[in-house]
């Protein structure tokens, strides 16, 4: 399940070019029925920034999140299960 929320929260970051806050992000994917909690949210993040597909900017003393790699999502699964 975490694989897919990745897939899905990748693909709202790709879909925002100029990246998005945190609390931004949270917003559309409690609205999505994604995620329900900010810890889960910021675990996923955490780990596709390990990964090398997002970054984490500092603005105005909030996190964005922008796409760094992009890829197709069978590739992004690959690349979280490696």
């Amino acid at each position: 399940m975490t694989i897919e929320r990745a897939k899905r929260i990748y693909q709202i970051l790709s879909e925002n070019k100029d990246g998005l806050s945190t609390p931004a992000l949270f917003n559309i994917v409690l609205k999505r029925g994604i995620i329900r909690e900010y810890s889960t949210l910021y675990q996923i993040l955490k780990m596709l920034k390990e990964k090398g597909v997002v970054e984490q900017r500092s603005e105005k003393g909030l996190a964005r999140w922008e796409v760094t790699r992009i890829v197709d999502l069978s590739t992004l699964e690959k690349i979280i299960t490696s």
